[in-house]
């Protein structure tokens, strides 16, 4: 950020859209001004999904992850220039919803049910090396996962 950074990491993919239940392979590039010493290097998959809901007086909007996957790809040590390969899959999404809640209870969960809204998942790749002491290096890159 504004040339003060330690340097870049790049996430390069074949493509950016994936089938339920793909490998998403890629490899993640470092590029350092100098020797680094970090914690870790990771890279992540990532679905969120905004939730809208009206409480009867307020609309609220959030974003709630729906997917969080960690893959440590090297731990602590000295890091320099260079590329790491790595592989995640990507999640097989379930279409079914919650069984519905029987009674009073079960009523006040259909209502707010339907005065919430939810949208389409975003999916997004997030690599970090992570440095102690310092800004994080890090990169996002948006997928399509269908």
């Amino acid at each position: 950020m504004f040339g003060l950074g330690k340097g870049s990491i790049d996430i390069l993919l074949d493509k950016r859209v994936f089938s339920q239940g793909e490998a998403i392979n890629g490899k993640l590039v470092l590029n350092l001004h100098q020797p680094t010493q970090a914690r870790e290097l990771r890279i992540m998959l990532v679905g969120e999904r905004k939730q809208s809901r009206f409480d009867g007086k307020t609309h609220h909007t959030e974003i709630i992850k729906v997917y969080d996957f960690k893959l440590s790809l090297d731990g602590d040590k000295l890091y320099n220039n260079s590329e790491y390969s790595f592989e995640l899959k990507a999640p097989v999404l379930s279409g079914t919803q919650p069984a519905a809640a029987e009674g009073a209870v079960g009523a006040v969960l259909d209502m707010l049910n339907n005065l919430s809204s939810s949208g389409p998942i975003n999916w997004y790749l997030d690599a970090a090396l992570d440095i102690q002491g310092s800004f994080d290096v890090n990169k996002k890159v948006a997928i399509n996962i269908g």
